[in-house]
């Protein structure tokens, strides 16, 4: 499985959901990372995928919910990539997509902390205090 993207151009039904419809006692973590590529932020292996695969299972685990209880926002699958204007309110609300999460997990990369963006996401998670 590939990580989704979301776009204005797809057909049928997408994994994204609005925050109003999350069921009681859904829980949501915000994923900060650096892309491993220009087009895509997981490698061909799938790296990243994993990476979230495991930090959501334990989440789930330490928060003592069910996996099922656990939904992530991770940028290629939450904001548009299609159309601009839509891509720049996404970007514009990352800071109330932040506060809005019960966790914010960092993927571990070399050039993590040397990027404004991912320092960015550090910040308005450390003020919101999540």
């Amino acid at each position: 499985d590939k990580i989704p993207r979301r776009s204005c151009k797809d057909e049928g039904p997408t994994p994204q959901l609005d925050a109003s419809d999350l069921p009681e006692g859904a829980r949501l973590i915000f994923f900060s990372q650096r892309w491993l590529t220009l087009s895509h932020p997981d490698d061909d292996k799938g790296t990243k995928r994993t990476a979230i695969v495991d930090a959501a299972e334990a989440y789930a685990k330490q928060a003592d919910v069910e996996l099922e209880q656990i939904y992530i926002w991770f940028d290629l699958a939450c904001i548009e990539q299609d159309d601009l204007a839509e891509l720049v309110r996404g970007v514009n609300s990352l800071g109330l997509y932040i506060t809005a999460c019960d966790a914010f997990v960092s993927i571990d990369h070399p050039e993590y902390w040397s990027r404004a963006w991912c320092l960015m996401e550090q910040e308005f998670a450390r003020c919101a205090g999540v």
